[in-house]
């Protein structure tokens, strides 16, 4: 597999970020290239629409809320800390069918 920046130029950082009717929001052309230059590896995609806020939901239900805030719906707060585990969570459990 070739991957060099003659070949994958329009992927590094900061590419792109105008030109979205090229590059889009998704991750289409690059599954595609690695399906062409692997045809052996199999590739996972997982949806990751409306994590982050099922993550928030997720922490506040293991962080409980006190005071006041327990009559705010907790969408409403962003945790004080990182939340990321919580979504890594949420995307095992849709990869596993939970």
């Amino acid at each position: 597999m070739e991957i060099g920046r003659q070949r994958y130029r329009g992927f590094r950082r900061g590419a792109g970020r105008h030109d979205r009717r090229r590059f889009g929001y998704g991750s289409r052309e690059v599954i595609q290239r690695i399906r062409e230059a692997r045809p052996s590896m199999g590739i996972l995609v997982v949806d990751e629409q409306e994590t982050t806020l099922q993550a928030r939901e997720r922490y506040w239900e293991h962080h409980k809320r006190r005071g006041w805030r327990r009559f705010v719906p907790a969408t409403m707060f962003l945790p004080p800390e990182p939340f990321d585990d919580f979504v890594a969570l949420i995307l095992a459990e849709r990869v596993l069918l939970v």
